[in-house]
């Protein structure tokens, strides 16, 4: 399962027992606002300043995109293919 918080995100692989923080580079105070989670190895992230993130290892690298600086996200959703 994965969860976030204001800055940070985190992983547990025991039901929720104990939780890993998966770091997003660079600042520690990203303002995680959504989560996407398309498999165990895919997930996006999106933040506060118009930057989202995207892992294809389970969250142990994240690559950075920058989609608009001047938005600021609030939801990502997984879209259902055709």
């Amino acid at each position: 399962g994965w969860g976030a918080d204001y800055s940070h995100i985190y992983r547990t692989n025991d039901g929720g027992q104990t939780w890993t923080q998966q770091p997003l580079p660079g600042s520690n105070n990203w303002g995680v606002n959504s989560l996407a989670i398309l498999d165990t190895a895919e997930i996006w992230a999106v933040v506060s300043n118009g930057k989202a993130f995207h892992s294809t290892n389970g969250g142990q690298s994240w690559t950075e995109t920058v989609v608009d600086s001047n938005a600021s996200f609030r939801k990502i959703r997984k879209a259902m293919s055709l």
